[in-house]
């Protein structure tokens, strides 16, 4: 792993201690409709420029996608473009967090309260 990426065990683990982060659904409104990580804020990959007000706050911003790549475009476009454009985004908070990070390898390898038209067991993975 390297400073971009958090695994998705990692992820659930700071959902499930109450972290404060922001889950940043980067898929089609399709797929977040198939399946999607419980709390997950939908902001589809073309949609992220015109939408960087709602990632200006002071929480982790955790992105995904299916398998990664997509939230992988955001993460590094966002690290190298907007968010050094924002000094109030630098790119750890304050207390040394991370601010902006992706989740490796994407909702695939997710092991935890996922929605998929319900919510599922914390060991169901969002295969689809």
């Amino acid at each position: 792993m390297n400073d971009l990426e958090i695994t998705p065990a990692e992820t659930k683990q700071r959902l499930e201690r109450g972290e404060g982060v922001l889950l940043v659904d980067v898929r089609e409104p399709w797929e977040f409709e198939i399946c999607r990580i419980e709390g997950a804020k939908l902001i589809p990959m073309g949609t992220i420029p015109a939408n960087l007000q709602a990632l200006d706050i002071d929480d982790e911003v955790i992105c995904y996608c299916h398998h990664g790549m997509r939230s992988l475009d955001v993460a590094v476009w966002l690290r190298g473009k907007a968010w050094k454009a924002r000094s109030r985004w630098p790119a750890e908070s304050t207390d040394g967090r991370r601010r902006l990070i992706l989740m490796f390898r994407g909702i695939s390898s997710f092991r935890g309260a996922v929605v998929v038209g319900r919510t599922c067991t914390n060991n169901e993975s969002c295969e689809h």
